[in-house]
């Protein structure tokens, strides 16, 4: 996906932008005004969580944000570093085409839902660690891995089988307690496939993982 937008609205000093993204991807978002230093901050849509901020990386005080994206709607909240009024920028939005395809490992451990996982690191320990379960009833589900701060970041990727390949559907970094990773969810009947990595590319070291019915949730 490569898109460019020309913002030309009235003076404010907070601009919301609405970006829909089609296709799973490693994404650059560019924001340029010649004559004032903005920031860019990149949020989901579901309670406008923020995935990332930028104020100079672009050069010339002008923000970019690289990041991978799922399919979905985001928004681009652009401010000025000053908190002046502004009311033109240009956007640009440049997909990069990952072309690897992501394969699964020979070795992947079994989940059973509604019971507690516990990865014990062996000798030779992992920077990526894979589990599968199979969801047999449509519902909400809450995927909640737990392990130690003083070891390690974790990070959740939750993928699905889709014409043979793997596609990413959810991930998450920090939105449980103690910098764990806690995806919400509504899954269907089959199986998926959840990794588990260190946001800082260390070696995984030991943890626990819960997937269950939530329901505090409710289905689309």
């Amino acid at each position: 996906m490569n898109a460019d937008y020309t913002l030309t609205t009235r003076e404010l000093n907070v601009h919301w932008i609405p970006i829909e993204i089609t296709a799973l991807d490693d994404y650059v978002i560019t924001v340029i005004n010649q004559d004032i230093d903005l920031v860019a901050g990149l949020y989901g849509a579901v309670s406008l969580l923020l995935i990332l901020s930028d104020d100079d990386s672009a050069g010339n005080l002008n923000p970019e944000i690289s990041v991978r994206l799922i399919p979905g709607i985001y928004y681009l909240r652009i401010t000025s570093y000053s908190g002046s009024l502004f009311s033109s920028a240009e956007l640009k939005i440049r997909g990069t085409a990952i072309a690897a395809a992501i394969e699964l490992p020979e070795t992947v451990a079994e989940l059973q839902l509604d019971s507690p996982f516990s990865y014990a690191v062996p000798e030779n320990p992992s920077l990526e660690i894979w589990l599968a379960f199979t969801i047999e009833n449509p519902a909400s589900y809450a995927i909640r891995p737990t392990g130690d701060l003083d070891l390690n970041d974790l990070v959740a990727e939750l993928y699905q089988l889709s014409d043979d390949e793997l596609q990413l559907i959810a991930e998450d970094d920090d939105s449980a307690t103690d910098y764990n990773p806690e995806i919400l969810i509504d899954l269907e009947s089959q199986t998926y496939y959840l990794k588990i990595k260190d946001f800082w590319g260390e070696a995984v070291n030991n943890f626990s993982v819960l997937v269950e019915a939530d329901p505090g949730m409710k289905l689309n």
